[in-house]
């Protein structure tokens, strides 16, 4: 949703929300790596570079942002404790830098790394 001002208008894009929430995710302790959304995500992984984006993907609504994250843990760790922690990181990151409110962070455990 664009931010109007009287100077002018702001609008984010949901490629550039889900590059933050992705980073900002992979920053906690236990994530892995993100994981591919889908096939063709896979499928494109191998020709590009790292993507903070990877399985990150953003719904906007009325109300605001539901974002969903596709993630591989290190085996051992606690999921429950991990998730919670990537959702207030992701919420608190995306809102912080892009003004526009997160109303849900869905957490996806892809697999378990060893």
């Amino acid at each position: 949703m664009p931010q109007i001002t009287s100077l002018g208008k702001v609008d984010i894009s949901n490629e550039v929300i889900e590059q933050i929430a992705g980073a900002a995710a992979s920053e906690i302790y236990g994530v892995k790596n993100m994981a591919s959304k889908n096939t063709m995500d896979a499928l494109s992984e191998l020709i590009k570079k790292d993507n903070p984006a990877k399985g990150v993907s953003v719904v906007r609504d009325d109300d605001g942002l539901t974002i969903s994250i596709h993630i591989m843990i290190d085996y051992g760790v606690n999921m429950q404790t991990v998730g919670n922690n990537i959702i207030e990181r992701v919420k608190y990151t995306v809102e912080q830098m892009t003004g526009e409110p997160v109303n849900k962070v869905i957490i996806n455990v892809d697999g378990v790394i060893g």
